[in-house]
């Protein structure tokens, strides 16, 4: 069985505080924080190497790359 559970808030909401985004709005105009395609590229890697390089880099990249965006999307 599938089940779907949609909840109405009034605002964003998530549980435990596990979100993490790169190059978000508010990094970037709140706090001044943006990272350049190469230090991202080097948080990629140092993602893949505490993973010890067993982790799916092409997914890890997508994260640090589009992460900022979703963030903007969702707050």
């Amino acid at each position: 069985a599938s089940v779907v559970w949609v909840e109405k808030n009034a605002g964003p909401i998530t549980w435990a505080g596990e979100m993490g985004a790169y190059n978000s709005k508010v990094m970037n105009e709140k706090y001044g924080i943006h990272y350049t395609q190469e230090e991202k590229n080097e948080i990629i890697n140092d993602i893949c190497r505490y993973g010890s390089y067993e982790v799916d880099q092409r997914l890890i990249a997508q994260w640090v790359n589009e992460s900022g965006r979703t963030m903007d999307w969702y707050t």
